[in-house]
């Protein structure tokens, strides 16, 4: 049963505000002329495109409708329109609507503990890591084959820099290798030439808390000389095994992270990878 008009003395059904069309007209009207009227429908391109960074940062369109308060069709609606009834992005929304999903901040970071396999991430981090753990002395390919990738155009692409999103599921995987190479060096010279010619830093180089920051940039470490008692130069692994050993000393020594990133020379957040390591054999 249809509501009737909340005007006093009109008779007619309720179209909108709980009004019947001719009183919503003049009172829309008066109001405009008056500078007081606030439409229920606004612009759907702002709020596009805040839905666009919504997902860009990670989120599916069912989180963001969860988070927003209304169902994933109507998100789906604004972004995509209705295809199955020929209708295209809308050119408005409700205020309401927009307001709801305005209001659900864009998280700083991407969260890979909590984004559904599926979703598209930016993919600057995984860049990162790739490139770092080829500067490191792995092949391209070795480290697709290691994840389980087919040899692609996209996976190319994650090399040169050139993708711009990435499957979270693959951004986790990408991720977990990282964590299980960034010290064990590679021992492809070529990778490590074609790293170094390119700058790319190597892994212990990046503060793991700040390398899928866009805004944090590091460089390229230099290859620290450290010789054997004979003279010969020791390789990538020795170095690293080296470095570690030392900082096992310092830490029974009783120093703390921020002096031993000191004497050896590299970062604090270098040692505590150094430390968590150490910790790991132990525990084996």
């Amino acid at each position: 049963m249809m509501k009737q008009c909340n005007q006093t003395g009109c008779p007619h059904e309720e179209h909108a505000r709980g009004m019947c069309i001719t009183c919503y007209d003049r009172i829309r009207l008066r109001r405009i002329g008056s500078g007081t009227w606030e439409p229920d429908r606004v612009d759907a391109q702002p709020v596009r495109e805040h839905v666009d960074r919504l997902r860009e940062a990670g989120l599916s369109i069912a989180r963001i409708a969860h988070l927003a308060g209304i169902s994933g069709s109507t998100v789906s609606a604004l972004l995509y329109g209705q295809p199955c009834k020929g209708r295209g992005p809308y050119r408005q929304v409700a205020k309401a609507t927009a307001e709801r999903l305005t209001s659900v901040a864009v998280p700083e970071r991407v969260d890979l503990a909590t984004t559904p396999d599926d979703c598209l991430v930016p993919a600057f981090g995984t860049i990162r890591r790739l490139q770092s753990l080829a500067g490191y002395g792995y092949t391209e390919r070795n480290l697709a084959a290691r994840l389980g990738w087919a040899w692609d155009g996209d996976v190319s692409g994650l090399f040169t820099g050139k993708t711009q999103q990435i499957t979270a599921r693959r951004a986790r995987q990408v991720a977990a290798l990282f964590g299980q190479l960034q010290m064990v060096p590679g021992t492809n010279e070529a990778a490590r030439a074609r790293g170094a010619k390119k700058g790319w830093p190597l892994p212990l180089d990046w503060d793991e808390d700040l390398i899928d920051d866009p805004e944090q940039t590091t460089t390229r470490s230099r290859r620290r000389d450290y010789e054997r008692s004979d003279g010969t130069r020791r390789n990538e692994a020795e170095k690293v095994a080296a470095r570690r050993a030392e900082a096992a000393k310092l830490t029974r020594d009783g120093l703390s992270a921020a002096d031993i990133a000191q004497r050896l020379r590299v970062t604090q957040r270098t040692v505590d990878r150094y430390r968590k390591t150490m910790q790991e054999m132990q525990e084996v």
